[in-house]
């Protein structure tokens, strides 16, 4: 067995845990989560859920999941023999041992009572946040006393101890090594697991924020005495099941705060303390926080057969605005059950170019001062040099680009180099503000074009062979001219699509990016890809795993979004 087999053994036992909690809620309220009274309401960081998922949608994913998860137990059933037989690549005997005993407390246990019978939940509460910039992790347990019990078992059958000291009656793990720059602790608090990242060789000692893990010391106002992150929740529209925000402000100020951890270890790093650096750096630091002074994230649907997510990078006012500016009219990616892929490209270049020109312009007036950035003012130097080059007239006149492939059948013979190209069909357009000019320098330029019979609002013209890539009797390519696009079919059956594509006129509404794929069909691609290479070079590739996942799989949607309040990254999953 490889480490490639662990590492996706691990990596789908996280992924069917995780998956469990879905459904769509209210914003809920700070207070709802206890593990939010530990956060400090002005950390730099923060991502919770409000509220559990509700147990009939736990339920309706462990029944879709359980093929992956039968997956995962046969995987732990050969992990455990591949370890035992020394077929791990390995000379760390202790790891070895290690991976066994904790195999071995997972064996028979990947379902939900097995899972809950070792101390964890599926409808817990979780927490991550900042205690000075180091993150915090907060997970509520079924049952505290049995996580215990379970390391218990793992450091005897691994013949190891983890570690333990105790700080005012409160014990915790504490996990070094001596080329780490930081330390890891770990801690059953009451009634939920509790680790963080804490600065090196504090083994043992009360320090602040240790006594902060333990709750030992809590904060004089905690995010359970606001409304901070149902707020967020209510204001854009994300459920009770998971959302955050990171604050740049308040990690520069961190970061130049004499005494907090990473001003400390950036200080240890550069070998000075960080307020001894040039004045100019914490100028340019606050100078970009200011420009990107907020990101924010949180689910917007969780249901039992989809999930929405939405995160925001909030720019400066004049920033976003000019970023809005750019969008054309391109409608989006088609929201069709019917295609492989869908995507649209929406922005117009002519006014992009003159945008960029403008803010680079801004920015060579008034420079970064900070010695550690000045690689990026040269970087800006070239950058506006190239784009103040002349170009063609008609990239200023481009607005995106458009295309649609249909279902396309088969597609093992993708990983195999035996796919017929001929069986490609679909619907592409380049959206232009003159669409005349483009065909008039595609004439003089690209032989076999100036055949092309085109105008605008004419029928589709079938291509010529000498611009045909693929050659056979069913394939046929089509192109017609609309007022504002240049659009082509590929295929059998689709030219009689070809107009009513070009005349959508659906509202882009800001969205400058989009595309829909079906991803079971994608996934399908990628598994024959790598059993082919498994087949021939003898590599593991964990592909029983990955076909259970594909099987899970329906389609997916992302979406680029510019507003006036920045960008903003949309994504919609459904699942079979």
């Amino acid at each position: 067995m490889t480490r490639t087999r662990l590492f996706s053994l691990a990596a789908a036992t996280a992924l069917a845990v995780s998956a469990c909690s879905k459904d769509s809620a209210p914003a809920g309220s700070d207070a709802d989560n206890p593990l939010l009274a530990y956060a400090p309401a002005d950390t730099e960081y923060v991502v919770a859920n409000l509220a559990p998922p509700p147990e009939e949608v736990l339920n309706a994913w462990l029944a879709r999941a359980e093929p992956l998860l039968d997956e995962i137990q046969q995987m732990l059933t050969q992990a455990r023999a591949d370890l035992s037989s020394g077929q791990v690549d390995s000379d760390d005997e202790e790891l070895v041992n290690l991976a066994l005993a904790v195999i071995d407390e997972l064996d028979g246990k990947i379902n939900r009572e097995g899972l809950e019978s070792i101390g964890l939940s599926m409808r817990s509460y979780q927490a991550i946040y900042a205690d000075e910039l180091l993150p915090v992790f907060r997970v509520a347990l079924s049952d505290p006393d049995a996580l215990r019990a379970t390391i218990g078992r793992v450091e005897e059958k691994a013949g190891m101890v983890i570690p333990e000291y105790v700080v005012d009656d409160r014990a915790y793990w504490h996990i070094a090594n001596e080329e780490w720059p930081v330390s890891i602790a770990l801690a059953i608090v009451e009634d939920h697991l509790a680790a963080s990242v804490l600065p090196a060789n504090t083994a043992g000692e009360s320090t602040p924020q240790l006594r902060r893990l333990l709750g030992l010391d809590m904060p004089a106002t905690s995010f359970a005495d606001g409304d901070a992150l149902a707020s967020l929740n209510a204001e854009n529209g994300y459920t009770a099941y998971g959302s955050g925000y990171l604050d740049t402000a308040r990690v520069v100020e961190t970061i130049y705060t004499t005494g907090t951890a990473p001003n400390n270890l950036l200080g240890y790093a550069m070998g000075t303390p960080v307020e001894s650096t040039d004045p100019a750096c914490r100028a340019d630091a606050d100078r970009i926080s200011t420009a990107m002074p907020r990101m924010i994230t949180g689910v917007t649907e969780l249901t039992a057969d989809s999930s929405s997510n939405e995160s925001r990078i909030e720019l400066a006012p004049d920033i976003a605005a000019g970023l809005a500016a750019l969008v054309a009219d391109v409608p989006p990616a088609a929201d069709d059950d019917s295609l492989f892929a869908s995507l649209s490209l929406n922005v117009n270049v002519g006014r992009l170019r003159a945008w960029a020109l403008e803010r680079l312009e801004a920015y060579r007036a008034n420079p970064f001062g900070c010695p550690a950035l000045q690689d990026l003012n040269l970087s800006v130097d070239q950058l506006y040099t190239q784009l103040n080059q002349p170009v063609m007239p008609f990239i200023g006149n481009l607005k995106g680009l458009r295309l649609q492939l249909a279902d396309l059948g088969d597609l093992s013979g993708l990983s195999t180099g035996d796919f017929d190209l001929a069986n490609l069909a679909g619907l592409a357009s380049l959206e232009v503000e003159s669409p005349q000019m483009l065909v008039g320098m595609a004439k003089m330029m690209i032989p076999g074009f100036d055949q092309l019979d085109l105008e605008p609002g004419g029928d589709p013209v079938e291509l010529p062979q000498e611009l045909m890539t693929v050659v056979t009797p069913e394939f046929a390519a089509h192109a017609v001219m609309s007022r504002d696009a240049i659009g082509l079919s590929f295929g059998k059956d689709q030219s009689g699509q070809l107009v009513d594509f070009l005349e959508e006129d659906n509202d882009p509404d800001g969205v400058v990016f989009s595309a829909e794929y079906d991803t079971a069909s994608l996934m399908e691609l990628q598994n024959s890809s790598l059993e082919a290479y498994a087949a021939e070079t003898g590599n593991d590739t964990s592909a029983e795993l990955m076909r259970a996942y594909e099987a899970m799989m329906g389609r997916t949607r992302v979406e680029v979004i510019y507003d006036d309040r920045g960008i903003r990254f949309r994504q919609h999953q459904t699942f079979r």
